[in-house]
C-alpha cells in the first residue's frame, strides 16, 4: 500500500508548480547510477509547450526518469530541456524515429545529450568593443584598420 501511495503522489505531484518553477518528484536514485546514454537534450520548445505534454509524448519510447524544461527567473519557458529515460535503448529509439518531433502541433529538435565537456567549443564571441578612437575615424578607416 506504500508503495502504491508513493507512486501516486510521484505521478501526481511531478511538475506542479511552486514559486513559479515546476517541481520534479522521482525515485530516490544515485544520480551516478543513471545510464548517461539514456539522456536526449531538446531544444526549439514553443513557450506554449508544457512539461507535461512533453512526458506524454516522449513516454511512447519508454519509462521516464526524469524530464526539464529550462526557465528563466520568472518562470517563462528558455526553449530547451532534457528527458532522461531510465534505458539507454529507449533514448536510441527516440533518436531514431528523427530530429524533429511534433508535440501538440508543435516540431521540436532532439538530439543526443552531450555533457558540456564534450561539446563542440566553438568561439561564439562576434561583438568587438573598441575603445579611444579619434573622434575624426571615420567608419570605413576604422574598418580597415581592423582587418586581419
Amino acid at each position: 500500500m506504500c508503495c502504491f501511495l508513493a507512486e501516486a503522489a510521484r505521478i501526481n505531484a511531478n511538475h506542479e508548480v511552486i514559486l513559479k518553477k515546476p517541481i520534479r518528484v522521482t525515485w530516490k536514485k544515485n544520480f551516478r547510477d543513471l545510464d548517461k546514454e539514456a539522456n536526449v537534450y531538446i531544444r526549439n520548445i514553443n513557450k506554449d509547450v508544457n512539461i507535461r505534454e512533453v512526458d506524454s509524448y516522449f513516454s511512447k519510447f519508454g519509462a521516464i526518469f526524469s524530464s526539464k524544461i529550462s526557465l528563466d527567473d520568472n518562470g517563462n519557458s528558455l526553449g530547451y530541456g532534457y528527458v532522461q529515460f531510465e534505458k539507454k535503448e529507449q533514448a536510441e529509439a527516440c533518436l531514431q524515429e528523427g530530429e524533429i518531433h511534433t508535440v501538440r502541433g508543435f516540431d521540436l529538435k532532439v538530439e543526443k545529450f552531450q555533457p558540456s565537456k564534450a561539446r563542440d567549443k566553438k568561439d561564439l564571441r562576434n561583438n568587438l568593443y573598441v575603445k579611444n578612437l579619434p573622434n575624426n575615424m571615420e567608419k570605413e578607416n576604422l574598418e580597415g584598420a581592423l582587418k586581419v
